[in-house]
Order: structure tokens, then C-alpha cells, then sequence
């Protein structure tokens, strides 16, 4: 079955080639601006009786993958309908096209293969472009790139951009490169810098950041009523917290939120439940999180073994608690959050 192959370097060899083949490749080169290196020989074989080109090509980062038998039709051009007469076989004609297979290994070994000299030696030989001088990476060159993707996620860069500053990159580790830009990227400012704080939400801050997580304990942040800054609280966590690890979600089905929760957890678990969904929450993430252990069965399945958390779920209306949902000495309902917040409401306009 004809497959393509998902790479733009290739290898090739034709047997029976014919003049016409060989002075057509330079043709090809200067002809295709895709072609950014090539070389091939005339090579005889270890016998010495089985004349055939060996070469190799790389093509640019745009050019479209393709199927082997594509990439022969590109480099044989209009010679590919000849057809050479088999002096074995009188009436039938030899197979005259290229063998074309992706490249292992360098590009330097390829273009060293072609007319090595413990070969064959002094084999007649195109070389169109350079093969690219490099050197063996050190640690320094992951560091250097991780500055440049930290600065200019901060500074609000498109990820298009990034690209084009580090292609090479871009090119071999580009799921890598988003994965590193999402993470420093800065969505939001800090709402609490303009905005002052509830009593509740700074009551809960050092809460959270002097106390060791509970083993056990599952806290449900309710109010009824809402506008009482739990979304703020949430989405400006890390703000707040600057020296925890918070993970921050919406209460979606369990195998999403095991998907995308990280490999080692966090040191904060804050689940802000939107008011439609909140009859359907997912005890069962919730339950696991707490643990410490998820399953994760989307994708690369696989398990999550971290550090027991603070998990904190907020809502709009109670938990839906009994005996199979939650044991009761594993939830905590803290309800004053409008008392909380009328009252340094009240505060504010005593002062003001």
C-alpha cells in the first residue's frame, strides 16, 4: 500500500541510469527551490558491473511530505517515461526508476556514503548546496532557548513569532517550544493590585499559605447569592500565592480534568464550579485528587502519584453529600462568605 513518508530527507539510488538522468539533476536542483542540499555519484558497485546513482536530498521545511514514489517522479523528471531494453530478456524493458527511502542517521553520514573513498574512489559526483556545519549541543543552548521563550512569552509575543526565532526548535520540539510559551505566557494582571480584598479571600490566603494540606480534608466555599469575589480568588491565585503551585479548574467530567491535571500535582487544588454544572459535580476526581493518585485514561494514559493538596471547591449551592458521595469527615462547608464579604463591604463605606 503506498505510503508517505513524514520527513523532507531522503536517500535514493537508480540502476541502469542513462546520461540523460545524470545531467538532468542539476537541472532539478536549480530548477526547485525546495531543494536546499543534494549530492549523488556514479557509483559501479563492489563487483564493479552494476552502474547506479547513490545520492541524497533534503528538501525545505515547507515542502509537502510526499510518497516515495512521488519524490522519484521529482527527481527523474521528464525522464521518467524511458524505458531501457533488459539485455537478459529479450522483449522486456528494466524497471528505470528511482529506490527512494528516508534518510537514518545524519545528513553528513548520508553525503559521506555517496562516493566514499573505502568504497569506491574518484567516482564522478554533483553536490548541489553544503551540508551544514554543526556541533554537539551543551546544556547552555537549552538554557539560552528557555530565556527566549520566557521573555518573549511575557512580553506577549505570538507564538508565530517565537517560532521564527528559534526554528530549529520550532522544527524537531515544537510541541515542547507551546508547551514551555502556555506556561509563561501572562493571561491576566493581577486583579488585587487595583481592587482590595475581601476578608474572607485574605483569611483563606493565609490560610492557605502557612498550613500544611489536611490529609483528609475537602473544603466547599458556598455562597448562594454570588458576586462575592470567589472567581477573582481563583483566577488570581498565583498572584496570591507566589511561592505554591496552584491548579486551577472548572468542574468538567472526571477523565478531562485527569487529562490536564499535571504529573505532579500542585500544591493548591481550586475547582471554581460554574452554578449550571454544579449538581453534577465530579466527587470522584475531587476524592482522587485529595489522594493524591489520579488515573489518567485520555490520550497517554497513565497514573499520577503527588503530594496530597489543599483542594477547594467553589459553588453557588451546597454539596450534594451521604454516604456515597463523601464521608463526612472528609468535607468542610465554609458558608460565611457573604456574611464575609457584607461586612468589609460595610467597612469600606464606614471609611469612605
Amino acid at each position: 500500500m503506498p505510503y508517505t513518508l513524514p520527513t523532507n530527507k531522503f536517500v535514493f539510488t537508480l540502476h541502469h541510469y542513462t546520461q540523460t538522468d545524470w545531467e538532468y539533476l542539476p537541472k532539478f536542483c536549480e530548477r526547485n527551490e525546495d531543494v536546499v542540499f543534494l549530492k549523488v555519484c556514479q557509483e559501479k558497485g563492489s563487483s564493479g558491473d552494476t552502474p547506479h546513482l547513490q545520492g541524497c536530498v533534503v528538501f525545505s521545511r515547507q515542502f509537502k511530505k510526499q510518497r516515495p514514489s512521488a519524490i522519484s517522479k521529482l527527481l527523474m523528471g521528464p525522464n521518467k517515461d524511458i524505458c531501457l531494453p533488459d539485455p537478459d530478456n529479450e522483449g522486456k524493458f528494466l524497471k528505470h526508476h528511482y529506490h527512494v527511502d528516508g534518510m537514518r542517521g545524519t545528513l553528513k553520514e548520508a553525503a559521506d556514503y555517496c562516493g566514499n573513498l573505502n568504497k569506491e574512489g574518484n567516482c564522478p559526483t554533483y553536490q548541489y548546496g553544503e551540508v551544514p556545519v554543526t556541533k554537539q549541543g551543551d546544556r547552555t543552548d537549552h538554557h539560552d532557548v528557555m530565556l527566549i521563550v520566557k521573555k518573549a512569552a511575557q512580553e506577549g509575543m505570538k507564538f508565530s513569532e517565537l517560532e521564527d526565532l528559534v526554528p530549529k526548535y520550532a522544527d524537531k520540539s515544537s510541541t515542547w517550544l507551546r508547551k514551555q510559551f502556555l506556561k509563561h505566557r501572562i493571561v491576566r494582571d493581577n486583579f488585587f493590585e487595583t481592587h482590595e480584598m475581601w476578608s474572607w479571600q485574605r483569611e483563606w490566603i493565609d490560610y492557605l499559605r502557612d498550613n500544611d494540606p489536611d490529609p483528609r480534608l475537602i473544603i466547599f466555599m458556598v455562597d448562594k447569592t454570588g458576586n462575592v469575589g470567589k472567581s477573582e480568588f481563583v483566577r488570581n491565585a498565583e498572584f496570591l500565592l507566589p511561592n505554591k503551585s496552584v491548579f486551577t479548574c472548572s468542574s468538567k467530567d472526571t477523565t478531562s480534568l485527569s487529562n490536564i491535571i499535571p504529573h505532579d500535582g500542585a500544591d493548591i487544588i481550586l475547582i471554581d464550579a460554574p452554578r449550571k454544572v454544579q449538581f453534577n459535580l465530579p466527587y470522584d476526581f475531587i476524592e482522587e485528587v485529595k489522594n493524591g493518585a489520579v488515573i489518567n485514561t485520555k490520550y497517554e494514559c497513565c497514573p499520577k502519584d503527588f503530594r496530597t493538596p489543599h483542594v477547594l471547591v467553589f459553588m453557588n449551592s451546597y454539596p450534594m453529600i451521604g454516604k456515597s458521595i463523601l464521608s463526612q469527615d472528609r468535607y468542610i462547608i465554609h458558608s460565611r462568605v457573604r456574611v464575609d464579604a457584607r461586612r468589609t463591604q460595610e467597612t469600606r463605606l464606614a471609611n469612605w
